[in-house]
């Protein structure tokens, strides 16, 4: 059978890191529902360390998270991802998609006010701390020490 989709996975534990290829073979999957769990070795039946189901962006399908199955830590606290930005809460499942707090996401300083950038995403050097206010949209503010 020929493969029919391919994913790489670079997986890291302490100083190992393994590569491994997720492949799908032969059957096609465009009508199936699809879900993937990941547990421990040996781990007790229950809820997984991690649980991943079907998520769907314009044409393209992937594996993930959503607000109506938050990726779910330590069995109380609940992440998901909507556009890009990243939303936590703790105990009871979202209500709709940004019924929890933003995360800060940090990332590179950019190097214009028209950057690439999602809103929310923050970063900083020694002069100016940055934040993008809406897509490709930058705004900083001058650090001074007090």
């Amino acid at each position: 059978m020929a493969t029919t989709a391919s994913l790489p996975i670079t997986v890291w534990r302490n100083d190992d890191v393994y590569e491994l290829p997720l492949r799908v073979r032969g059957l096609d999957l465009a009508n199936v529902a699809l879900a993937m769990q990941i547990r421990m070795h040996g781990d007790a039946s229950g809820p997984a360390l991690i649980d991943l189901a079907k998520v769907t962006n314009g044409n393209a399908e992937a594996l993930g998270t959503d607000w109506q199955r938050p990726l779910l830590l330590n069995g109380t606290l609940r992440f998901w991802s909507v556009g890009g930005r990243i939303y936590t809460k703790p105990g009871a499942n979202p209500a709709n998609e940004t019924d929890g707090s933003l995360l800060i996401q940090r990332v590179a300083v950019p190097e214009t006010a028209t950057s690439p950038g999602i809103e929310g995403q923050s970063a900083w050097d020694a002069s100016y701390h940055y934040l993008c206010t809406g897509a490709n949209q930058w705004r900083r503010v001058a650090i001074a020490t007090w």
